[in-house]
């Protein structure tokens, strides 16, 4: 009946009623448009205020590594990316990869801190045999710091930690990465190293240990204690594993270029694959720890014979002192033929570019290796497969814990190492 009625008023009227519907529409549509543009700007907003917090996380992560390191390094190229946001009690963590070139400060190896203290424990030495001993030890060192860091540019990276705790009020419940940083006091954020003790098949099941910056970079009144301390093991009468007689006669030591098999492991282009001499690629496991430490000594020189050849299981298993029944590997191998020799654990501070680390038990029961690649006594890196950590910083749980193989030449000042 209404649609009957107004199909009978007069057409003015229509017309009006037409005009007063369309009036209305028009004022509908403009309400909605308005509504719409108001909601980009909020997105808009959102969507910068979201960029504005993260660039706030990675500049105090990145100034967070300066800080630490500018005491005794030179740090430029300083960049961040948050790899991970996830929601915590009482607010929020975001994982940030800060990657920087460093170059110590020091103007020649003797100035250099642990060189430093190596010199300073040997003015308490009065013994030739021992003074002896302790010249062995500072050529090699000496050696490490002239060739590979005085006046060099190192690229690395760390992993860290930004905590951000929630506003004041406010509890951070969402997964969504924007609702996240909208609900945490960035400006209260407290960054942390992340040492990830990760498994050689997968880090899926990772032990996550978050450590104070402070323990980024040791004093150099730690490198002192630390150098002091190391003098005193090479000095001691405790029994070498090779006499110098054996060492003279034991070629296959001499094989490895400790050196070499380090600048392999530090190259990204052997990430997560890596070249065999003549350019082709290894291959590849879902558990490659050991493949790629065999590649490393490979390339530094090591001859493949006997149970050790590329593929076989001596060269893509861990061996060790944690090993599984009947897993003979790349550690056993090269300690059975001298190539080196356990230093023990805890032992990073002799661990010099080129040597095995061999990892703390994981929550699996499978044992992990990586390489390390640089070491200057104060600060080491670090390389590894599986899950593929290129030139990363060894942190100070990782120091504490590991095992480490020591070469036992150096053929860059053809010196034995003390073991």
């Amino acid at each position: 009946m209404k649609a009957k009625t107004l199909t009978t008023e007069p057409k003015i009227n229509r017309m009006n009623m037409k005009g007063a519907i369309m009036k209305k529409k028009y004022t509908a549509f403009m309400l909605v448009m308005a509504m719409c543009l108001t909601l980009c700007i909020n997105v808009s907003a959102t969507e910068n205020g979201n960029d504005e917090a993260k660039n706030k996380i990675i500049d105090l992560a990145c100034t967070s590594v300066e800080d630490c390191l500018e005491d005794y390094y030179y740090v430029t190229d300083v960049s961040g990316e948050i790899t991970n946001i996830e929601t915590v009690e009482d607010g929020a963590k975001a994982f940030v990869t800060v990657s920087y070139t460093t170059m110590i400060k020091a103007e020649t190896a003797d100035d250099a801190p642990y060189i430093r203290g190596i010199l300073a424990a040997m003015e308490d030495l009065t013994d030739e045999t021992e003074i002896q001993k302790a010249n062995d030890y500072l050529t090699i060192w000496r050696g490490e710091l002239e060739r590979d860091h005085i006046g060099k540019e190192l690229r690395h990276s760390v992993d860290l930690v930004v905590f951000t705790p929630e506003k004041t009020g406010i509890s951070v419940t969402s997964t969504n990465t924007e609702d996240i940083l909208s609900t945490c006091a960035i400006n209260d954020a407290v960054v942390s190293l992340n040492a990830s003790v990760e498994s050689c098949p997968t880090d899926s099941q990772a032990v996550y240990i978050e450590e104070p910056m402070s323990s980024f970079v040791p004093t150099a009144e730690q490198v002192a204690t630390n150098a002091r301390n190391d003098i005193q093991y090479v000095i001691s009468d405790t029994e070498e594993t090779l006499s110098r007689a054996t060492r003279a006669s034991n070629e296959r030591a001499k094989e490895l270029d400790r050196v070499a098999a380090a600048k392999y492991a530090k190259d990204e282009n052997n990430f997560p694959v890596g070249h065999r001499p003549d350019g082709t690629k290894y291959a590849h496991y879902s558990s490659d720890c050991a493949n790629f430490v065999s590649q490393c000594y490979s390339a530094g020189g090591v001859k493949q014979v006997g149970k050790w050849y590329e593929d076989s299981s001596c060269w893509k298993l861990t061996g060790g002192p944690r090993k599984l029944e009947g897993h003979y590997g790349i550690t056993d191998y090269m300690l059975e033929n001298n190539i080196v020799f356990h230093g023990g654990t805890g032992s990073w501070n002799r661990a010099f570019a080129g040597s095995i680390m061999y990892y703390p038990k994981s929550l699996t029961e499978q044992a992990h290796v990586g390489i390390v690649t640089s070491n200057d006594g104060q600060t080491a890196y670090y390389s590894a497969h599986t899950t593929d950590h290129c030139n990363k910083i060894m942190t100070a749980y990782y120091k504490e814990v590991m095992d480490f193989y020591i070469p036992v030449w150096d053929s860059h000042t053809g010196t034995w190492t003390k073991q």
